[in-house]
């Protein structure tokens, strides 16, 4: 006769990865996990509740592990003597069988304990990467990531790569393009041109056009270049919208000149 399981453990760690979830995405995933809890049948599930099911499934394996077990019939004998050595046996295996029960209970303390901290640790990672795309694969992409290096190796990673690319997102990689090329072991090196780029890029957003050709700058001062063509345009800007420029390239930059710069006779 066929076992039929009537309950499971729920876990805390459960209802906090699908609490913040639309109620439609949190049904789907309480449905796939007492499905698969109470039935062993998995359930074809949309991208996000996909993702939080993945990370769940180890601690609901490890469970029904143990229910299986419980299942299975004990061998009985009418032997009167193997009956006496069964049950010296079991006294035998008492203790032991009892220090097993709680490094079971252990090891479910544990497959929670990492299961919240996979999740804390991406959301730290997402955080702080600027380029916000699929937030699902990104985090199947952190979780097959951390297998190969550390959390701190992967935000340290992050800073380095915020360093050489700017604060401005359009220039940064696909967040799960960047995690399954392990671009955190990458080194990068900020140059000077490439910094003046990115200012000239910045600037020329503020003004709406590409009126800026190069941009000379230190910790304290600017010089915008440009054609003699555009000289009039810029040079009738108000000082507001300088200050406005200045703040937009860097909070350190004390004085922004603008200058002709004749490039080929225009």
């Amino acid at each position: 006769m066929e076992n039929i399981r009537d309950s499971f453990i729920f876990y805390r760690s459960f209802y906090q990865a699908a609490k913040k979830l639309p109620k439609e995405d949190k049904a789907e995933i309480f449905d796939a996990i007492c499905s698969y809890a109470l039935d062993g049948e998995e359930m074809d599930l949309s991208v996000v509740p996909e993702a939080i099911f993945t990370v769940i499934k180890p601690n609901l394996d490890a469970n029904r592990k143990r229910w299986a077990n419980g299942c299975k019939d004990k061998t009985k004998t009418n032997s009167k003597e193997e009956i006496i050595k069964t049950e010296a046996k079991d006294k035998q295996t008492v203790s032991k069988t009892e220090g097993n029960k709680d490094k079971d209970k252990d090891k479910d303390l544990n497959v929670n304990k990492n299961i919240n901290n996979n999740i804390d640790q991406f959301e730290e990672f997402w955080n702080l990467y600027n380029y916000k795309k699929a937030k699902p694969k990104a985090l199947l992409a952190y979780k097959k990531a951390l297998k190969s290096d550390t959390h701190d190796n992967i935000i340290a990673g992050v800073n380095a790569y915020i360093k050489a690319r700017g604060s401005d997102s359009q220039y940064w990689k696909h967040p799960t393009t960047w995690l399954n090329a392990e671009s955190w072991n990458d080194e990068y090196t900020t140059t000077q041109s490439n910094t003046n780029q990115n200012l000239v890029d910045r600037v020329n957003k503020i003004l709406g056009s590409d009126l800026v050709v190069k941009i000379e700058s230190n910790l304290d001062q600017a010089i915008i270049s440009t054609t003699q063509h555009n000289w009039k345009k810029l040079t009738s800007l108000n000082e507001k919208i300088k200050e406005s420029i200045k703040l937009e390239i860097s909070n350190e930059l004390k004085t922004i000149s603008i200058r002709p710069k004749y490039i080929d006779g225009k």
